[in-house]
């Protein structure tokens, strides 16, 4: 086992064996699990909140997307810094204006502080050499998705 500039301990031969557009590093493979299943389970709330108008299901929706929105975090040991770890520097400066954009579009004070790490860790540490256009994609999505969740009115009780 070796260990990369981000810390992340990997096997030489499947890091140097990744296939184009495939996570390389078996922590990066699985950074983002979390944070999807999560966020299936926030929609599925909000699912729920749509069906029924019930406002509990909004709250368990808002809920789970800000949670895994704050487990997108681009630092180690949360899930979002394994993620972060496959992008090249290219890729985490999209990141970054997404986060940015993110922002703009719902006012989410959480989001300021994600933009501050993915800064922190564009400009403070080298990307992966090689792109990893599955993780961006995912990265991305989940970004765009938790951030419109985490937005969500929740109806007050008459």
């Amino acid at each position: 086992m070796a260990e990369d500039p981000e810390g992340i301990q990997f096997d030489r031969a499947e890091y140097a064996g990744g296939a184009a557009g495939q996570p390389r590093c078996a922590a990066c493979k699985t950074g983002l699990a979390g944070p999807v299943w999560g966020a299936g389970a926030a929609l599925a709330a909000y699912g729920a909140f749509l069906a029924t108008a019930a406002a509990p299901w909004a709250a368990i929706a808002r809920s789970g997307a800000w949670i895994n929105l704050f487990n997108l975090m681009p630092v180690r040991p949360l899930d979002g810094g394994r993620g972060f770890s496959a992008l090249s520097t290219g890729q985490r400066w999209l990141v970054t204006f997404t986060l940015a954009g993110a922002w703009a579009v719902t006012h989410e004070g959480l989001l300021i502080l994600l933009l501050l790490a993915a800064l922190v860790r564009t400009i403070g540490s080298r990307g992966a050499e090689r792109p990893d256009g599955r993780a961006l994609a995912e990265f991305i999505a989940l970004v765009v998705g938790l951030s419109a969740l985490a937005a969500i009115e929740i109806p007050r009780a008459s």
